[in-house]
């Protein structure tokens, strides 16, 4: 039985010490320097392929960002979320005094803005837009911007562009940033007296950032085109753009035949592959070798010891069969003599195997060898005074325990008169400290003092 536990012990103690490495669809043993996993919560599309992005151009976002003072000390992943995010206002396009007011671009109720705009016959018409597939087209044009890649590592980009934005999606988002930052009751200026950027620079970064994603979505009209718009494992993309499926309900009520109405999301299953390091293998096996080895030694020797311990026991039991019977015998013979439970009893928690263990209620037979007469007739004739001890004194060598009244009960060490020797193993004993006398086992009683 120890020998399984100490098995099983150190397969567990194997499997703990080999360490397994567990990566998402990568090849990779290490991230290479200057890169980073960008595991987002706002761009989730991609958190199910291999991505490294760029530190140093992500880190460069903190000379560019107006919301958070503590933007820089943000690690690089919520770093870039958060910037994505709330793209109008960390990049410093639109201002808003109400800390309420700062929400995700996607998420604005109703999900339509309105600008206007000087047509084609120079005059102001009031154009509307509906803000549809931003996550996808942001996460998309910054990861495209900050993607990692090397001579040893190409593999982001054929990752990327898995779950890139179309070119109608694109299209769609930008108009809705256009008209965006047309509107200043939407997209509005800072407040006079706070004003800290010239209205200038801040109309320049608005021209700057819209042409930005014109000229990332005409590069992707011209690279995909439209052959990736059904993206099933993209809940932005299957709730048409928008950005909770209320929304889509709502516009599928009103245009029931696009496409994107029928499109269920689909959480695909993340493929993760395992390495086993080749040094915590040969750590791992050695220890576990170490311990099965001394583990083994040691059960051997515990089951050679139980084995003698089940002899000991086994034999022990054997005697004790042998006594029961050999006392049964005694004790019929008893009766055959004409033995009296009245007049004499049976100890039965004895532990003396000796055969017979009777003793009388009060007086002893005529038969029964007496010390006490002999120590008085010894004492009489002998001229010598009395020793350190009574006469017959004997030290306790084992202890006896009895409820009975007429029994006493000894301690191993005690100093003890013998009274009285009777048949069947019982004495008569006085305790010569406390001078209390009952009956015992004869076994009891050790060495005999002077």
């Amino acid at each position: 039985m120890k020998n399984y536990i100490w098995i099983k012990f150190n397969i567990i103690l194997l499997l703990l010490l080999i360490k397994v490495n567990c990566n998402v669809d990568t090849d990779e043993e290490k991230i290479p320097t200057g890169s980073f996993v960008p595991l987002s919560n706002y761009c989730s599309q991609f958190n199910r392929t291999e991505i490294l992005l760029n530190s140093k151009g992500v880190k460069s976002l903190d000379k560019d960002q107006y919301v958070v003072s503590g933007f820089s000390k943000m690690p690089l992943p919520q770093k870039l979320d958060y910037y994505i995010r709330f793209i109008l206002a960390s990049k410093g396009l639109c201002f808003y005094e109400d800390g309420n007011s700062l929400i995700e671009f996607d998420k604005w109720n109703p999900p339509l803005v309105s600008a206007l705009i000087q047509n084609d016959k120079n005059e102001m018409e009031n154009i509307e837009g509906s803000i549809r597939y931003t996550r996808t087209t942001l996460c998309s044009y910054f990861y495209d911007k900050y993607i990692y890649e090397s001579e040893e590592y190409k593999v982001s980009r054929t990752n990327l562009e898995q779950h890139f934005v179309c070119a109608s999606q694109c299209a769609l988002f930008y108009n809705a940033l256009y008209l965006a930052l047309h509107n200043e009751q939407t997209c509005a200026l800072p407040n006079v007296d706070t004003m800290v950027t010239p209205p200038d620079d801040i109309g320049t970064r608005r021209n700057n950032f819209q042409n930005e994603i014109f000229t990332f979505c005409k590069k992707v009209e011209e690279t995909f085109g439209n052959s990736n718009c059904k993206q099933l494992d993209n809940i932005e993309v299957t709730n048409c753009g928008y950005g909770s499926e209320e929304m889509k309900i709502e516009y599928c009520k009103m245009n029931p035949g696009d496409e994107c109405c029928g499109y269920v999301y689909t959480r695909f299953q993340t493929q993760i592959k395992y390495r086993l390091h080749k040094e915590s293998i040969v750590t791992g096996v050695t220890t576990a070798c170490i311990f099965i080895i001394v583990g083994t030694y040691f059960s051997a020797k515990f089951i050679k010891e139980i084995k003698i311990q089940e002899s000991i026991k086994k034999s022990v039991i054997n005697q004790e069969k042998e006594y029961q019977e050999s006392n049964k015998q005694l004790l019929q013979d008893a009766y055959k003599q004409g033995f009296n439970p009245d007049k004499q009893s049976f100890n039965s928690n004895s532990r003396n195997l000796n055969t017979g263990t009777l003793r009388p209620r009060a007086e002893p037979i005529n038969t029964l060898n007496s010390y006490a007469s002999s120590s008085r007739a010894s004492n009489t004739t002998s001229g010598n005074t009395l020793g350190r001890y009574p006469p017959n004194s004997f030290q306790i060598s084992q202890d006896y325990l009895s409820s009975e009244e007429r029994d006493i009960s000894l301690k191993r060490g005690m100093i003890v008169q013998l009274i009285q020797k009777f048949e069947g193993g019982w004495v008569l004993v006085k305790d010569i400290n406390t001078f209390q006398q009952g009956y015992a086992p004869e076994y009891c009683l050790g060495n005999k003092l002077s």
